[in-house]
């Protein structure tokens, strides 16, 4: 259900407003529809990425902030990525593309890293799993 301009409820399909099955110019019909994804999946996903932490604008610096669980929201993700690679498709990864972990998320914790933390265990395997995270997707792409 799609809000008009006015607040009032129009009855128009996803389709009738993103224009599926349109012609493309080679004469190849557009399905964007097979394109879409679970929302389940795409809620637990943002869930997660929500979970593993964020920036705090109450700071001034506006250091990015761990969530309380974020080792196990990367180990989480990873099993979507896992079982939905499994049977050959991408949507995991597609919904976390959306959500711009790599480079909101992923970054910022290995960024905070910084020389003389080798021995703090938490910062490292949380540094370890960010790197993890990323080779094993790239191992579920290539």
């Amino acid at each position: 259900m799609w809000r008009d301009g006015l607040g009032v409820d129009a009855q128009k399909t996803r389709s009738e407003v993103l224009g599926v099955n349109q012609r493309h110019p080679r004469g190849l019909t557009v399905l964007m529809e097979s394109f879409d994804l679970d929302q389940s999946l795409r809620d637990s996903v943002t869930g997660l990425v929500s979970a593993l932490g964020g920036i705090d604008f109450a700071n001034p610096n506006r250091p990015y902030v761990l969530g309380d669980d974020a080792l196990g929201c990367l180990k989480d993700l990873k099993k979507w990525v896992k079982f939905y690679g499994a049977s050959g498709k991408l949507d995991a990864l597609r919904c976390i593309a959306d959500t711009n972990l790599v480079s909101l998320d992923l970054c910022q914790i290995l960024g905070s890293f910084r020389e003389g933390q080798e021995n703090d265990k938490l910062k490292w395997r949380m540094a370890l799993n960010c790197c993890n995270f990323t080779l094993f997707n790239l191992k579920i792409l290539g």
